[in-house]
């Protein structure tokens, strides 16, 4: 009996001195939002070591990725990654969109921007970014199109909020 108290003392101490990639990832957010964004990184690198299918680590180490030179395509393939393991995350889209826009790759930035809007019909920003797209490859009226669609989405949402 007293053999069992010492081994599950033990592994009680093994799990509680455990790396928490939940505490870890908050961590690297905060130091995002301070804009620490290569420390941040780190953070969101730990995290997914830990947790390799947790979606907001990859999120977070996209968005940092678009924020430190030389690193766009890093942040397109986390972006990829968090999509692949949440296709409803409206936000990976809405960066991808973003980072794609940043590289020139317009086609798909407007279907990233496109998913970002269907998976989240308040991510209205997304419909001004098509619109920005699509000034961008030379398409006037499907650009006007969109930033007219942005700004009657815009001015509905505000209605709703002032009442």
């Amino acid at each position: 009996m007293r053999q069992f108290i010492i081994i599950l003392f033990f592994s009680v101490s093994l799990l509680q001195a455990q790396e928490n990639s939940t505490i870890i990832y908050n961590e690297g957010r905060k130091m995002a939002l301070n804009m620490q964004f290569e420390e941040a990184a780190e953070k969101f690198k730990r995290s997914i070591e830990l947790s390799p299918y947790y979606v907001l680590p990859h999120y977070g180490l996209g968005r940092c990725y678009l924020n430190i030179d030389g690193k766009r395509k890093e942040a397109i393939r986390e972006f990829k990654i968090a999509i692949t393991l949440d296709k409803n995350f409206s936000s990976s889209y809405f960066y991808l969109g973003m980072a794609y826009m940043l590289e020139q790759q317009y086609a798909y930035a407007l279907t990233a921007f496109q998913k970002a809007f269907h998976y989240d019909s308040t991510r209205i920003e997304a419909l001004y970014n098509i619109g920005a797209v699509y000034d961008l490859m030379g398409h006037p009226n499907k650009s006007l199109h969109y930033y007219d669609r942005y700004l009657r989405t815009k001015k509905t949402d505000s209605e709703y909020s002032d009442k």
